[in-house]
């Protein structure tokens, strides 16, 4: 996947938590998901914008939720076949954030090999200067 659209993805995964919590299901197969697949945006700033956005829609649906709801079962779907189905906390723990970890390790790289240091994300960076 090219950088542009990684980051893209990075910047709207957090959106894939209102859609866990907003639908029972999501479908390969359907227009739903073609739209949720990111284009690269041209700027930082469109790209924080998208990210922002994102976790907007997160919270607002967090918000809104309840725990038995949390507990309910959502599915991946591809076709008429079920991929993956777990309550919907899981799918969010999965498909969300270890999902959005893995990214970010992803772009790490990228990162690497175009010398941008590194940020910190869980401290600091081998790239930052110690105190």
């Amino acid at each position: 996947m090219d950088l542009g659209y990684l980051a893209a993805h990075i910047a709207t995964l957090p959106a894939w938590i209102a859609l866990t919590i907003e639908s029972d299901h999501l479908e390969f197969q359907s227009p739903e998901a073609k739209q949720l697949m990111p284009r690269a945006v041209s700027t930082p700033s469109k790209l924080v914008q998208l990210l922002d956005a994102s976790v907007a829609r997160a919270r607002e649906s967090l918000s809104r939720t309840t725990e038995d709801h949390l507990m309910n079962t959502w599915q991946f779907r591809y076709g008429s076949r079920v991929v993956s189905e777990a309550p919907r906390y899981a799918m969010i723990r999965d498909t969300v954030f270890s999902h959005l970890a893995h990214h970010r390790a992803q772009l790490g790289v990228y990162l690497r090999l175009n010398d941008i240091a590194l940020p910190g994300i869980y401290g600091p960076s081998a790239d930052e200067k110690a105190f």
